[in-house]
């Protein structure tokens, strides 16, 4: 069976972040459901957005104790039953953890497209 690994957030940094701060662990990979995709990650992400996310709620609610560090990534369909979306295709997605964004983990296989959604809200909120 396919293994997943993720970094969990262990301790909220107090100073400096460092390695200490995480932990790993695999999970297994889920078979993809009709009309769904496995995605196998190509490129993550680690900015300077995923400190802040540690500090408290920025344009995303903070990362807590206990979470999946987020990350943003592109990847390659390795295995496909969707029908608008074959082995091989390149995909990505940059979203704040929003309900649009859990749509659009259903919805990119049943487009067959790459989207890249932006919260254009974030600098409106207070």
């Amino acid at each position: 069976m396919k293994k997943n690994k993720v970094i969990i957030l262990k301790d909220l940094p107090k100073f400096a972040l460092n390695s200490a701060c995480f932990t790993t662990t695999d999970r297994p990979v889920k078979e993809p459901m009709p009309g769904e995709v496995l995605i196998k990650v190509k490129l993550i992400s680690i900015d300077a957005a995923n400190r802040a996310w540690l500090n408290g709620p920025t344009y995303r609610p903070a990362v807590s104790v206990g979470d999946i560090m987020p990350a943003y990534g592109i990847g390659e369909v390795i295995k496909s039953r969707s029908k608008n979306l074959k082995k091989g295709s390149t995909v990505s997605i940059i979203a704040a953890n929003t309900p649009e964004l859990f749509e659009a983990h259903y919805s990119i296989p049943m487009t067959g497209g790459v989207i890249n959604t932006i919260n254009y809200l974030a600098s409106m909120q207070k």
